[in-house]
């Protein structure tokens, strides 16, 4: 069949083009028509430059081939699980190809940016100058026809999803129109709200989320000041302590105490002080020497 009738020129052999692709831009599925055509022509090649041993390389071909039939097929998922499949056997440019392609048909424009500039620049298997200027094309066509989405989240944990799709902080790609953006983190209030993205344009959001009124209440208790009395030191009371456990508790113990004690002051003040000698009787005199 004629793909891009008026604008290449050329045909591919491949099955009718999904319509919600074709509803979406007759531009962006010959690009990934073309790229998708000219990886099934270069899989001999890629299997015999990107595998190692015999197994390995019958492994290699069996799962390019499976992916190639499920994406013909339009069972992009499968075709995309096939794709990381032989990735991991046998990574390459051509494989990255391959996962950028399919990733562009899941919608996941912005892992598909990714994977098709890694595949640009990886060295294993580089991709043919034909197959270069296909990946630019479909670049091109990203940049000038999405619009990019800068997400910034507070606080760090937080998890977001557009249209119940998971997305990274940071910049990110969607078609342009309207999306629902939804945001959430454990002890935050989750947050959503609709967004439109402008094709070509940037929109910059910051989401902050507030923290749940369990969370904040939990919080508060923990900081608020303590208002109870302060613990009694610890030790026996004198209710505690046992009337007979003790001599510091009878009368007589501190009467004797007393007296021991103002004898000795006396005595001290007696061989320490020397007093005016105006007061004492004429002769005597009381000194330290």
């Amino acid at each position: 069949m004629k793909c891009g009738a008026g604008s290449a020129g050329f045909s591919v052999r491949r099955r009718p083009q999904p319509p919600r692709f074709c509803r979406r831009s007759s531009r962006a599925w010959l690009v990934i028509a073309v790229a998708c055509a000219s990886l099934a022509a270069d899989v001999a090649r890629a299997q015999v430059t990107a595998t190692g041993s015999y197994g390995k390389k019958t492994d290699y071909e069996q799962v390019v081939r499976q992916a190639l039939a499920e994406y013909d097929a339009q069972h992009y998922s499968q075709a995309r699980a096939l794709f990381e499949q032989a990735h991991l056997l046998a990574p390459s440019a051509r494989t990255l190809r391959g996962l950028g392609v399919t990733a562009f048909a899941l919608n996941r424009f912005t892992q598909a940016r990714t994977e098709l500039q890694a595949a640009l620049i990886d060295a294993r298997s580089p991709l043919t100058s034909e197959q270069q200027n296909e990946v630019n094309a479909a670049l091109a066509w990203m940049q000038a026809n999405l619009g990019t989405l800068q997400l910034r989240l507070t606080p760090g944990n937080a998890f977001a999803t557009v249209d119940e799709l998971p997305v990274p902080v940071g910049l990110c790609l969607f078609e342009p129109g309207a999306h629902t953006l939804r945001v959430s983190a454990p002890n935050f209030v989750s947050h959503a709200e609709d967004i439109v993205i402008e094709r070509a344009k940037v929109l910059e959001l910051n989401v902050e989320l507030a923290p749940s009124p369990q969370a904040a209440a939990a919080t508060s208790v923990a900081v608020a000041p303590s208002s109870s009395p302060a613990p009694a030191v610890a030790g026996a009371t004198e209710v505690d302590r046992p009337e007979s456990s003790s001599v510091f508790r009878s009368w007589w113990f501190w009467t004797i105490t007393g007296v021991v004690i103002g004898a000795a002051a006396v005595t001290v003040v007696a061989l320490t002080h020397e007093p005016d000698a105006r007061s004492l009787p004429a002769g005597i005199r009381v000194t330290t020497h």
